[in-house]
């Protein structure tokens, strides 16, 4: 869906029960397509885009008004806060861009990955001021996230766990050598559709988190011996796994009770207690703040500083995401 039809989606979606709800409608969806044209118009654009930011501030000045649930006025606040602050960015007016950004996240924009990458932000991304508010906002939500994630572990041991493994490289590996890292124990195989689209999660996990992780997948094939070893192999390389992998036998699927199915994750806290045992695939973001919660359990409450994850290009160019 394109940026346009987003806007209209949510508008459309909006019982407005305002006075003269039919303007507030047509002044975003009109702000919207100044947008656009002042960016497609560059350097000729600018009284489109001081009559878009214009028509955001009287969007804004009636969102009160508006008979709807709290978490849509946020939407719309959403909208008229990012856009604006990309229409000022575009007009070069940093200090309004800057503010107008904030005031979008303080409604809730979350979408992180696009600020580091829509172009009608460059000029505010030159300024430290716009990586302040950046990292402080990553922050927050990630403090708010691991405090959610933190509900999911449970507050003592779900079941007595220990391995003492030889890995595929050869090394020996031993869950008391582990102690004083958050632990990841992944069970999982080849053969495994699921295992397999979550293994990129776990290598991105690994990669962010660093020294402060250790991941060990427990490889149950279908087959035993030299060939399934092999195409273990294969596909590790295949895919650069940077974790330790372990030619798991039916001994270590057994210390797992009740092992329901592929994959099965375990969540291990510093001092080697299983935490958390998910059973099917799981989303990268969902993966990722249970590891926060464990490590911001181990670091006294605060999650730890880690590098800023890769922030993707937008899907297509444009004013924001609405």
């Amino acid at each position: 869906m394109n940026a346009r039809a987003l806007l209209l989606a949510l508008v459309c979606c909006l019982p407005l029960a305002a006075q003269e709800p039919e303007q507030v409608q047509a002044a975003l969806e009109e702000a919207y397509a100044l947008c656009v044209r002042g960016q497609e118009q560059g350097a000729e654009g600018r009284p489109a885009l001081e009559r878009a930011c214009a028509r955001y501030a009287e969007v804004l000045a009636q969102v009160e008004g508006l008979q709807i649930s709290g978490q849509k006025k946020a939407l719309v606040r959403q909208i008229a806060h990012y856009n604006t602050a990309c229409a000022r960015s575009l007009l070069g007016e940093v200090d309004a861009g800057l503010e107008a950004l904030k005031q979008a996240l303080e409604a809730g924009y979350d979408d992180l990955a696009r600020l580091g990458a829509d172009e009608s932000l460059a000029a505010l991304r030159q300024n430290p001021r716009f990586h302040n508010l950046l990292a402080r906002t990553r922050a927050k939500l990630d403090g708010e996230a691991a405090a959610a994630a933190q509900s999911v572990l449970s507050p003592e041991a779900l079941f007595p766990f220990a391995f003492e493994v030889t890995t595929l490289d050869g090394a020996t590996l031993s869950l008391d050598a582990l102690r004083g890292k958050v632990v990841i124990v992944d069970y999982w195989g080849t053969w495994c559709g699921p295992c397999r689209q979550e293994i990129p999660h776990l290598i991105e996990l690994q990669r962010e988190f660093g020294d402060l992780l250790v991941i060990v997948g427990m490889t149950y094939e279908r087959t035993q011996g030299a060939e399934a070893e092999a195409g273990v192999r294969r596909f590790a390389k295949e895919l650069g796994i940077p974790y330790a992998l372990v030619m798991a036998d039916r001994g270590l699927l057994e210390k797992v009770p009740n092992l329901e199915g592929f994959p099965t994750t375990l969540f291990l806290d510093a001092q080697g207690r299983v935490r958390a045992k998910e059973v099917g695939y799981r989303e990268h973001g969902y993966l990722r703040q249970l590891v926060l919660a464990l490590l911001a359990e181990q670091a006294g409450g605060e999650a730890p500083e880690t590098p800023a994850p890769e922030e993707p290009a937008p899907e297509e160019p444009g004013i924001g995401p609405f």
